[in-house]
C-alpha cells in the first residue's frame, strides 16, 4: 500500500445514528481494517494471556489466523496479482451494513453472505504454488483452521485442556502456573 494513503473514514449519517465509513470501499480500505483488528487482536491475546485465559486466546487465534488469510488474499492484487470476481464479491459483503437505512435491527432483511473459508484458503494456496504444494498448502491452512476452531465452537477436546490440578477441576478463572500458559506463549 502507497505512503499517505488517502481514503480516510468519514463521519455518515446511518439509519441507527452516525458512524464512521470509507467513502471509498477498496481493498485498500479493507486492509487498513483488517491490521487494525490484528493489531487489537494481538493486544487481546497478551491481555488474555497475562490471565491465563487460554481457551479464549485460542478463539482469538482462530479469528487473527483468518484475518491474516484474509490479508494474504486481499494484498495480492494491490502487489501486483490478478484481482478476480472473488474479491470483488468479498469486498461487496465485507462493506455490507448489518442494519438497513431505515435503522431498525426488527425490520432488518440483511443476512450477510460470507465467502467461505475454503475459497479463500484455496485462493491463497494457488499464490503459494511455487513454494509449496497447492493441495498441501490448501489441507494445512485447513487443518490449522480446523484444530483452533475447537475453541471457538467449544469442542469437547479443547474444554478437556482447563481440566487438572491437584485436586482436578475445571479452570474457568484462568490457567495461570499450568503447562497451557507455555503451550500459547509461542503460539502468540
Amino acid at each position: 500500500m502507497r505512503r499517505g494513503y488517502h481514503n480516510s473514514p468519514e463521519l455518515r449519517h446511518l439509519g441507527f445514528g452516525a458512524a464512521y465509513r470509507y467513502s471509498t470501499q477498496s481493498i485498500e480500505a479493507a486492509v487498513i481494517q483488517k491490521f487494525a483488528r490484528v493489531i487489537s487482536g494481538l493486544n487481546a491475546c497478551i491481555a488474555l494471556l497475562d490471565r491465563g485465559l487460554v481457551q479464549e486466546l485460542g478463539a482469538l487465534e482462530r479469528m487473527l489466523d483468518e484475518f491474516c488469510e484474509d490479508l494474504f488474499f486481499l494484498c495480492r492484487p494491490p502487489i501486483g496479482g490478478e484481482r478476480t470476481a472473488l474479491h470483488d464479491q468479498y469486498l461487496q459483503y465485507f462493506y455490507q451494513e448489518e442494519i438497513e437505512s431505515h435503522g431498525n435491527p426488527f425490520l432488518s432483511e440483511q443476512k450477510r453472505p460470507q465467502i467461505p473459508r475454503s475459497k479463500i484458503q484455496a485462493a491463497n494456496a494457488r499464490t503459494l504454488e511455487e513454494h509449496l504444494n497447492q493441495s498441501d498448502a490448501h489441507e494445512l491452512m485447513r487443518t490449522l483452521s480446523k484444530a483452533y476452531g475447537g475453541y471457538v465452537h467449544g469442542a469437547s477436546p479443547h474444554i478437556m485442556e482447563m481440566y487438572g490440578g491437584r485436586p482436578p477441576r475445571f479452570h474457568v478463572s484462568g490457567m495461570l502456573n499450568t503447562p497451557r500458559i507455555e503451550v500459547f506463549t509461542k503460539d502468540l
